[in-house]
């Protein structure tokens, strides 16, 4: 990795703790989120994935209004650090821990890599 990516990375990691401990961490159900990237295209090739307990709070939250507001904040902070996603409502992603376990064993890496991809 090179040092400038190594920065972007700092500044990415950051602002995402932070969407998290501001925004998500009241919404029911909510666990943790991740991402993945090509610092080479930064703005098409970032996936934020944000992970619920299980389906059925995915579901009620992916139905809700909360689903927008909660994509546009992301979006929001990613353009305070001069990212600016090319399609957020496809590069922002929710997922659950119980549709990882019941399709990849709760191996998210493989499930990034066959889902998110």
């Amino acid at each position: 990795m090179k040092k400038t990516d190594k920065k972007i990375d700092k500044q990415l990691r950051q602002c995402l703790t932070n969407v998290c401990e501001d925004h998500f961490e009241s919404i029911d159900g909510f666990v943790w989120l991740s991402h993945e990237v090509n610092f080479n295209n930064i703005n098409v090739s970032l996936r934020v994935i944000c992970v619920f307990d299980n389906n059925e709070n995915q579901a009620m939250f992916e139905s809700s209004s909360a689903k927008e507001m909660a994509v546009e904040y992301v979006q929001k902070s990613l353009q305070s650090i001069n990212i600016n996603l090319k399609n957020a409502t496809k590069q922002i992603r929710f997922d659950s821990e119980e549709r990882c376990k019941l399709e990849h064993n709760g191996n998210w890496a493989n499930r990034i890599a066959q889902k998110y991809r």
